[in-house]
């Protein structure tokens, strides 16, 4: 199980650092702009989630943050949470 683990990381890591790439290009640009919408989106939610919700939320925020940022060529992590 150890080297299917290493190997998903692996690739993982390599996709990654290939959509970084596409920094800045107008596909980047309009997923980037996706992501912000769907932020938006989940900060609304925050507003009116109920206590077994909230872990849902948060989630999904960090899950958002982390592609963004893979996206926008804003560090080297993965978008993993």
């Amino acid at each position: 199980m150890v080297d299917k683990e290493v190997t998903v990381h692996k690739e993982l890591v390599e996709a990654a650092r290939l959509v970084r790439l596409y920094e800045g290009s107008e596909l980047s640009t309009h997923v980037i702009a996706m992501l912000d919408a769907l932020y938006a989106s989940y900060c609304i939610d925050l507003i009116n989630v109920q206590p077994e919700g909230l872990v849902r939320v948060q989630s999904a925020l960090k899950q958002v943050t982390y592609l963004r940022k893979v996206f926008a060529n804003e560090g080297i992590d993965i978008p993993k949470i």
